[in-house]
């Protein structure tokens, strides 16, 4: 395991079950090929809990990137594989509140028209409308492709029931029979890798469907996609960091600065990033047994479970500024990166709501 996180106690009580983890993705390649297995995890600086039960329950959590090596086709399907991403776009001019409530409302009639699920509103997406220090007007979306998570039964790569590949799950129990890894092999998995690799294009030309719906005449152009959750190879799944070897985009927390940030490395091959600061509960326990998992003493079953334990947030959420800028600061010198564009936001629309923030620069 490649160690990067902050080494707070959210992601200490994680990284024993990541090594767990890593183990049983090295035992079921073993078993499948009769060959040790290769598997590396990187933990990010912003690892942390995720939203969703299915990812945590199988042993993986958001801000991680897990590669393998291996000469058969392999997935580990509780990776919860799907694309998402942030989209940056230039805009003409500012937006009242009005006309970007209607835009909002536009696309949300749009999509249910076409088929496209509207999931601005859910986790931690958003749609905002931004401003630089220049004064330049920005829309940031970040979403995922969520017709792909569990609607689409023959597409979909959640490991829900009735999905596609149900039948050709595969099981492997850790020696306590605490942990399980539950993964694909061959001809199911060749095809699931191959959907989930065309999930970025078609990720980043959803985004720019819903940012002309929602700001219309007023978009100019496409400045940056970033996706970071998906699978940037055959063998390797990001959950919440991204992968693109230059550029990226980072998120803090509602209402904070966006940053969109350059790798120091010119030329760099890979360059993993995280994606945001990522979530915590205050004095994590974190256990699995037969039960399964266990947060703080709940059973964790649902998003409900994961959304309502007691002082989940993002983490540092309630730092004053200066405290951010430090955070950000740590961050960006954990993976050799720089500030290129700051993003002040200015309104935004997200699973609370409407939300107006400080006037930018006239």
């Amino acid at each position: 395991m490649i160690d990067k996180t902050l080494s707070d106690d959210m992601q200490k009580a994680i990284l024993p079950h990541l090594l767990m983890t890593e183990q049983l993705v090295e035992k079921a390649i073993e078993r499948e090929t009769g060959r040790e297995g290769h598997v590396t995890i990187t933990a990010m600086p912003d690892l942390g809990l995720a939203n969703n039960p299915v990812r945590m329950c199988g042993g993986f959590f958001t801000g991680m990137y897990i590669e393998w090596n291996t000469d058969i086709p392999f997935v580990p399907v509780d990776a919860t594989v799907n694309c998402c991403g942030v989209s940056v776009f230039a805009l003409n001019g500012r937006l009242s509140p009005v006309e970007f409530l209607a835009g909002v409302d536009r696309a949300r009639a749009q999509a249910g028209r076409v088929g496209y699920r509207w999931n601005f509103e859910r986790g931690n997406h958003f749609v905002i409308l931004g401003q630089t220090s220049k004064g330049e007007y920005l829309a940031v979306l970040h979403a995922s492709a969520d017709e792909y998570k569990k609607s689409l039964p023959d597409y979909a790569l959640y490991p829900v029931p009735g999905v596609w590949y149900e039948p050709e799950i595969k099981t492997l129990f850790s020696d306590s029979s605490d942990r399980y890894l539950r993964y694909l092999v061959k001809s199911p998995a060749i095809r699931f890798i191959s959907i989930a690799q065309r999930l970025e294009k078609i990720n980043q030309e959803r985004m720019r469907t819903f940012a002309e719906w929602v700001f219309g005449d007023n978009l100019v152009s496409e400045l940056n996609y970033v996706s970071h959750y998906g699978m940037p190879t055959e063998s390797s799944i990001a959950i919440g960091c991204s992968w693109s070897p230059q550029k990226s985009v980072l998120l803090t927390a509602p209402g904070r600065d966006i940053f969109l940030i350059e790798n120091n490395e010119e030329g760099a091959a890979s360059w993993l990033v995280p994606h945001g600061f990522g979530a915590e509960v205050p004095n994590p326990v974190i256990s699995y047994n037969k039960q399964g998992l266990q947060i703080n003493g709940t059973l964790i079953t649902s998003e409900e479970t994961v959304a309502t334990l007691p002082g989940k947030d993002i983490r540092n959420v309630h730092f004053k500024d200066e405290e951010i800028e430090k955070h950000v600061d740590h961050l960006l010198h954990k993976v050799n990166a720089r500030i290129i564009t700051r993003i002040k936001p200015l309104m935004m629309i997200s699973k609370d709501g409407f939300s107006v923030y400080k006037k930018g620069a006239e």
